[in-house]
């Protein structure tokens, strides 16, 4: 019975987590955080778009962006195969049946300009193409694998949230802020396991010619756990590609926790297949810290453009800078490996965090994984019921009271 209420408590620390730990900047406007989430308020003349109030998740909104408008912006023009609604403060585009959209189906106006470029309708299936650049809402033909956790997500580069101490402030393609998606998987509580994301089918006669395949990948926070990219003939199943006795005969590439902040690229090459196959991107233990991985510009390449590549293009390391340690230690501050006993952490590059020490259980501030890593005998026999329900308590705001469940 104690075991299941140990259960109980490291919940109890979760949700403690869902408290947001970063405001967010609003052009023409404001944010706070309220009860533990973040309250978005406009200034005078502008309205607000969206949600006032966000909860988070690990600390960090998700979703979509509320934006401060205002009227002012001239009407877009129509497009070919959908219509416009235009409105005072936003346009939004409609595709006609049998289209799909690309790009940016919503602009908001502040007063003068809009806050991102509309997108256009293309009939479907003309964008499931060999490459992809996730600019299409049916992505082209790439889909997650259907999971109880929808962590692989299509992302906009303007219109949803992002947090510096996990996924990309932009995408590969256009490398703005005002432009762009790309698909990120997600680190959720709980996520243990195996994420795929999976493209279409691909014809073997596409690897009959030295074949290659070139993607973009971006792996950031103390929460990454590992990127597999896997060729999986059609007569393979999902759960075999892991399973079998030699998995490096389906996975070409593995990568292992935070890559720095930046996209990188790599090439893997197609040996000539017997049958159609698909590319599977597989996210591995997505565990409760910060950390996101993203994929952006893919594409499947034969012979001509293959000789052209480079097996693996890395950006030149910028000069180590004082954000960048802020950033490290902000990482393993996320994190109670090695640290407890250890409470919030505030200095000269660190002024968030999360604490270690029964009294975060007090503030709110516990690391995720607290009660895991600081009180594993409380998941093992023989319990320690005192101690457990001198923990309860003072998670639960009262230390002068004992409760014990009857």
């Amino acid at each position: 019975m104690i075991l299941f209420w140990a259960i109980v408590l490291i919940s109890s620390v979760d949700r403690t987590n869902a408290r947001c730990q970063e405001s967010v900047h609003l052009e023409h406007g404001s944010s706070e955080i309220v009860n533990g989430s973040i309250v978005f308020h406009c200034d005078q003349g502008y309205f607000l778009q969206g949600s006032k109030v966000f909860a988070c998740d690990r600390g960090i909104p998700r979703g979509k962006k509320p934006f401060c408008a205002k009227s002012g912006c001239q009407e877009y023009e129509q497009i070919q195969n959908g219509f416009v609604l235009n409105a005072p403060m936003k346009a939004k585009i409609i595709c006609s049946d049998g289209y799909g959209l690309v790009g940016n189906r919503i602009a908001y106006c502040d007063g003068e300009k809009w806050s991102t470029q509309l997108g256009s309708c293309a009939l479907r299936g003309q964008t499931r193409t060999a490459s992809c650049d996730f600019e299409s809402e049916d992505m082209c033909g790439w889909t997650a694998e259907l999971s109880f956790l929808s962590t692989w997500k299509r992302v906009s580069t303007v219109a949803d949230f992002h947090s510096e101490k996990t996924g990309p402030q932009e995408d590969h393609t256009f490398q703005n802020q005002s432009d762009g998606h790309y698909v990120r998987m997600e680190t959720e509580s709980d996520a243990f396991g195996t994420y795929h994301f999976l493209s279409p089918l691909y014809p073997k006669e596409l690897s009959l010619s030295a074949a290659c395949f070139q993607f973009h990948y971006f792996m950031f926070g103390s929460g990454v756990g590992s990127l597999l990219v896997s060729i999986k003939p059609v007569s393979v199943t999902i759960g075999d590609i892991l399973k079998t006795n030699h998995p490096y005969r389906f996975v070409q590439f593995v990568m292992t926790g935070s890559q720095g902040a930046r996209w990188l690229e790599y090439t893997i090459d197609i040996k000539q297949m017997d049958e159609d196959f698909q590319v599977i991107f597989t996210a591995t233990d997505a565990r409760s810290q910060y950390g996101d991985i993203a994929i952006d510009d893919v594409k499947l390449m034969t012979a001509e453009e293959c000789a052209r590549r480079s097996i693996f293009i890395e950006p030149p390391r910028k000069p180590i800078e004082e954000s960048d340690i802020k950033d490290s230690l902000g990482y393993q501050m996320a994190d109670c490996s090695g640290r407890c006993g250890q409470v919030f952490v505030s200095g000269r590059y660190l002024n968030e965090g999360c604490g270690c020490q029964e009294s975060c259980l007090v503030n709110g501030d516990c690391c995720l994984n607290y009660v895991k890593e600081c009180h594993k005998d409380l998941l093992s026999a023989p319990y320690n019921e005192t101690k457990f329900w001198r923990l309860w308590n003072l998670g639960s705001g009262d230390s002068s009271v004992t409760v014990v469940p009857k």
